[in-house]
């Protein structure tokens, strides 16, 4: 059966709408931002940062040694991406 070509996502084309090789909820958050719930790398760096940021958000005021941290935290992720496109270049290339 074929499968979701987005790194770590299991959706396969028998279980629903795919828009070419991509299934719909990761064809959604690569082409709006909307992070949809999923299993695939993209959903598990965003909940990486809402528990950063709910970390931050405790706080009762964000200084500014909070938001270079939430800066710190946002290269992070961008980093982890790029990371797992150079890993994955087969993947990253098709979603080009």
């Amino acid at each position: 059966m074929e499968k979701c070509i987005v790194h770590k996502c299991s959706n396969h084309k028998h279980q629903g709408t795919f828009v070419g090789d991509i299934c719909a909820p990761c064809h959604k958050t690569i082409t709006t931002g909307e992070i949809i719930h999923s299993d695939n790398f993209i959903a598990e760096l965003n909940d990486s940062k809402e528990s950063f940021m709910k970390c931050a958000n405790d706080f009762a005021e964000i200084n500014w040694e909070q938001h270079l941290l939430i800066v710190d935290m946002q290269n992070y992720i961008a980093k982890r991406v790029l990371k797992e496109m150079e890993e994955y270049p087969d993947v990253s290339k098709s979603i080009n």
